[in-house]
């Protein structure tokens, strides 16, 4: 089911196209939430914040796959060679994840604020560095910005998700290392409860929203649920049930789970209003019972990090799948820059709305017209920008990574 690429690394061809589609999940949220902002159409604002904004999951997907895809890996080298080489995959991962980072991060802090007079005021996207905290992003704490000072500046605070993956990377193959590998499940259900406990008790009053969101342990039942169906991939038993899948049973699975999300406005109602605000305050300190929308709020992202991980498994193992994804070629080419898709998709759509300003065009009510051309100038730049990112810049420290990885096979190989 996995092919053994010309590095001797593991490669799920199915996973790239995945990954572009957790992507243009984001993508189309933050283009909604950014694009025509003040249309006042009941319907078009009906249809934008019930069903378009719920792009925001495709993070969770990218949580999903990480957590499953690193815990895979570092599982595979820890059987073939008896331990995991720490200092290597930190090393890998710092070349991978660094170099566009803090690129994007530059560019974020040191150019686009030259323009703090671009857009018209109240605009979604702000380029204010202001109020953000530069440190936090700059120690790949940035999702804690966003807990501390809400969400000032979309445009680089996109990289608050990065920010918790390397914070993933710097303790998980340490608990590998530490954990038998028999008491692993155990350990990464422990820690999905652990999550759900902290989106449940772990904030209160107007931190609430941003701490469920956006805090490193209300992610972890994402990375911990991926990690779980890679220690269950090691189970022939677990791989063959996914292997002879029942057709009904996708199909009803995934038609489940795609109503979940298209619906999960009009299901959960998660949003809190003003009042609601007021009334449960500091619900934890006082004694007051967290009300039904906030168990949904915190239950709920387990639902969605589980329907993900079928998704992942039926598409890399199952060999009664009606489609892989793998087989759209263009999906498979953005899933392996989707790393840049994501980095720049917000400064791309900067560019052009600055551009389009500029040129005398209303872009805080634009009309049909406008939107359109927005939404498809942002999504070619952000390719234009990624595809030059990879081939031109990333590819350089990519190559490092790569011989890393090869020398650790060659030493694996002598020991043995």
């Amino acid at each position: 089911m996995t092919d053994l690429n010309k590095q001797n690394t593991l490669y799920f061809p199915n996973l790239d196209g995945l990954r572009f589609i957790a992507f243009l999940l984001v993508f189309v949220n933050h283009l909604v939430a950014c694009l025509g902002h003040k249309t006042t159409n009941p319907i078009v604002n009906k249809i934008k914040s019930d069903y378009l904004l719920n792009g925001d999951l495709g993070v969770n997907f990218f949580f999903v796959l990480s957590g499953f895809l690193i815990t895979y890996l570092l599982l595979k080298e820890k059987e073939k060679y008896t331990t995991i080489n720490i200092r290597s995959f930190y090393l890998r991962r710092v070349l991978r994840i660094w170099p566009l980072y803090f690129l994007v991060l530059g560019i974020c802090f040191l150019l686009i604020p030259f323009f703090t007079t671009a857009l018209p005021a109240g605009f979604p996207i702000s380029n204010s560095t202001t109020i953000l905290d530069k440190n936090l992003y700059v120690f790949f704490l940035g999702n804690f910005d966003y807990v501390k000072n809400g969400i000032s500046n979309a445009i680089v605070g996109v990289l608050w998700s990065v920010s918790i993956e390397e914070q993933f990377y710097l303790f998980w193959p340490l608990l590998l290392t530490i954990f038998p590998r028999k008491h692993l499940a155990k350990l990464f259900i422990g820690l999905i409860i652990f999550s759900v406990y902290f989106r449940l008790y772990g904030g209160s009053g107007k931190t609430l929203n941003l701490m469920q969101h956006y805090h490193t342990f209300s992610c972890l039942s994402d990375l911990a649920t991926g990690a779980l169906f890679a220690q269950l991939c090691c189970s022939e038993k677990f791989l063959l049930f996914f292997r002879k899948l029942n057709p009904f049973v996708i199909v009803f699975v995934y038609t489940i789970g795609i109503a979940l999300i298209v619906f999960r406005m009009d299901f959960f109602r998660l949003e809190f209003t003003q009042n609601e605000y007021l009334k449960h305050i500091n619900f934890h300190g006082n004694g007051i019972k967290p009300r039904p929308h906030q168990y949904w709020r915190s239950f709920m992202p387990l639902v969605y990090s589980l329907f993900f991980a079928f998704v992942m498994m039926e598409q890399i193992f199952s060999e009664r799948s009606f489609f892989k994804i793998g087989k759209i070629k263009l999906f498979t080419y953005l899933g392996k820059i989707s790393y840049g898709l994501y980095c720049f998709h917000m400064i791309a759509l900067f560019v052009v709305v600055y551009i389009l300003m500029k040129l005398g065009y209303n872009i805080t009510t634009p009309d049909k017209k406008i939107i359109l051309i927005e939404a498809f100038a942002a999504f070619g730049l952000t390719i234009l920008f990624s595809v030059l990112s990879f081939n031109y810049f990333e590819k350089k420290f990519l190559s490092f990574k790569e011989k890393i990885a090869i020398n650790f096979v060659q030493k694996g190989t002598k020991k043995k």
